[in-house]
């Protein structure tokens, strides 16, 4: 169900709240969710109760297979959470940085008992929606610009200059090979038996 994340994650915000747990719940959606009736309905309830929810839009300029611009009369999608009175902020969605400090205060406002918020994040989807969709809708010279500021590779200039190289080099390594052990422990495991159970098999002779 699109958007189904987002009611569930007001719920247990107010579950949050009624208990007085100073946790805070989030919510990640995308483009599509953000067009949902669920979706404004549960920003609504969460502005009005001040909730300590936390709304994380993945703005990929993407629903399904169908662009942001056809989807919505705005550019900016959080532009909506002023009707709800919470705040909004715009990052860039491929700085992993500029993503943690942004949802971090929110959370912190959040758990202060100040209310919801919302953070967009300006992203591009550059590969199909799910395993069904092959993609092919995006244009050729989007995707090459978006892949040239893959989050990975932002995040490696950033750290390159404090970091270093060969440290890099080093936890990309270790990081390889750690992966690496895990595929090939997966692949050579023996295949899981699997025991119908008639009983419980509604196409069975027993039925």
């Amino acid at each position: 169900i699109v958007g189904a994340g987002i009611p569930a994650a007001t719920g247990m915000a107010l579950s949050m709240q009624i208990l007085g747990t100073g946790n805070v719940a989030m919510c990640v959606f995308g483009d599509g969710a953000a067009q949902t009736g669920i979706c404004h309905e549960a920003m609504n309830m969460a502005g009005l109760w001040k909730l300590p929810v936390v709304f994380v839009l993945e703005h990929n300029q993407f629903g399904l297979t169908v662009p942001s611009e056809v989807q919505s009369p705005v550019e900016d999608l959080s532009i909506r959470a002023a009707g709800y009175a919470m705040p909004a902020e715009i990052v860039d969605g491929n700085d992993a940085v500029a993503v943690y400090r942004a949802v971090s205060a929110m959370v912190e406002r959040a758990r202060r008992g100040e209310g919801p918020g919302m953070v967009e994040c300006k992203t591009y989807r550059i590969e199909g929606f799910s395993t069904s969709d092959m993609g092919g809708y995006q244009k050729s010279e989007d995707i090459a610009a978006w892949k040239a500021r893959d989050p990975l590779l932002v995040s490696r200039k950033a750290l390159l200059g404090d970091v270093g190289e060969a440290k890099l080099a080093g936890i990309e390594a270790a990081a390889k090979a750690e992966v690496d052990e895990a595929f090939a422990a997966a692949l050579s495991d023996p295949m899981p038996e699997f025991f119908v159970d008639e009983a419980c098999n509604p196409y069975s002779e027993a039925h």
